[in-house]
C-alpha cells in the first residue's frame, strides 16, 4: 500500500532495468541485488497510477490483478547505491535518514527477519549493506512524484559519483 510497484513501474517506464516490486535477494558480502523478476501484481489503482505501465506482458490474471512482467530487466547482480523507504504522505521529498533508522525500518518489516534462528546473521548482513549505501525516506503524495524524486536522486548521484 506505500506504492512499490507504481514506483518501480514508472522507474521501468523511465528507462531503469526491472529487479523486482516485491522480493530482494541481496547478497551483504559483495554488496549486490540478483534480479528476481517475478511480475508486478498490477491491481487497478496501480494501473491508473502508473500508466502507460512500461513494455512487458501480461503473464496471468486473477481477478481484477493482472500479473505484468517487464521486457526491461536486469540480467545479472546489480550493486546496491541505495536504500529507499517509502511512506506516503502529502510533500513530495527525498530526505537522508541514518543507516540505524533504516535498520529498525527493516526489522520492522515481517519478512525481513522471520527466522529467528538466522536473525543475528540477517542484522549483520543488513548492517553490512547499509554501511556501504546511502538511506533515505520517500514521501510523496503519488507514485510519479515519488518516481521522479528517485530518478532525479540517482541522476545527482551518478554525476557526483562520476566527478
Amino acid at each position: 500500500g506505500a506504492g512499490k510497484t507504481s514506483t518501480v513501474a514508472i522507474l521501468v517506464r523511465k528507462g531503469a532495468a526491472y529487479l523486482s516490486d516485491e522480493v530482494a535477494m541481496m547478497d551483504p558480502t559483495s554488496g549486490t541485488v540478483a534480479p528476481f523478476a517475478l511480475p508486478m501484481a498490477v491491481k487497478p489503482w496501480t494501473a491508473k497510477a502508473a500508466e502507460p505501465l512500461p513494455a512487458g506482458h501480461v503473464v496471468a490474471s486473477e481477478g481484477e490483478t493482472r500479473f505484468h512482467l517487464p521486457l526491461s530487466r536486469a540480467s545479472g547482480p546489480v550493486p546496491i547505491e541505495s536504500f529507499i523507504l517509502l511512506r506516503p504522505g502529502r510533500a513530495g521529498h527525498l530526505r537522508p535518514i541514518s543507516r540505524a533508522d533504516m535498520l529498525l525500518a527493516v526489522a520492522e518489516h515481517p519478512s525481513s527477519l522471520r527466522y529467528r534462528d538466522r536473525m543475528e546473521e540477517a542484522f549483520v548482513g543488513f548492517g553490512r549493506l547499509f554501511r556501504e549505501t546511502a538511506c533515505y525516506r520517500l514521501t510523496a503524495s503519488d507514485p510519479t512524484s515519488g518516481a521522479d524524486l528517485v530518478a532525479a536522486a540517482a541522476r545527482h548521484r551518478s554525476k557526483s559519483l562520476s566527478l
